[in-house]
């Protein structure tokens, strides 16, 4: 009998180590032992790190820590939070089972950072595997003959922050 195994991405803090620095292009992130139950009491932490002109895009392919508070969420949860130029950090979102995101998110710069926290108070769940991959901002441009010039948008994550006017001569 054979066993094939195909993993597209590396994975950055999955095996032994809950707290980890992800600096790979792309890879998995996920609670310690996923699929299995994750343990009460558990923290982990993930810092995704860019160069200087990259963003980070992050994405849950499954989520399944159970919150059994009065307001969901409030003690076993993960949190994403973006990280600006001078270290300042604000909280994206907090999420488990009860609210599930599905859209990805961006950070405004190149670093990104994901907590993970599990309450003695809640039936442990399976946890959370997701996705991030660090990108490049991009440069695009076009040409218009009836200016005689060259417009130019540099593309950022979330709106653009200029645009260049080239006078042809």
């Amino acid at each position: 009998m054979f066993l094939f195994c195909y993993i597209d991405l590396p994975g950055c803090g999955t095996i032994g180590s809950c707290s980890q620095t992800c600096d790979q292009p792309a890879a998995y992130i996920m609670t310690p032992d996923f699929p299995s139950y994750y343990q009460s009491d558990a923290t982990c932490f993930w810092k995704i790190k860019g160069a200087y002109g990259q963003f980070v895009k992050f994405s849950f392919i499954n989520l399944d820590i159970i919150d059994n508070s009065d307001s969901p969420c409030e003690k076993s949860y993960i949190s994403v939070f973006d990280v600006d130029l001078q270290d300042n950090i604000k909280r994206l979102g907090k999420f488990c089972k009860a609210n599930r995101p599905y859209e990805p998110f961006v950070s405004s710069w190149h670093n990104m950072h994901i907590e993970f926290r599990a309450s003695s108070d809640n039936k442990p769940g399976f946890g959370f595997l997701g996705k991030y991959s660090i990108e490049s901002f991009s440069q695009k441009s076009f040409n218009n003959d009836s200016f005689k010039g060259q417009f130019r948008t540099i593309y950022f994550p979330v709106t653009p922050l200029f645009v260049i006017f080239k006078q042809s001569e």
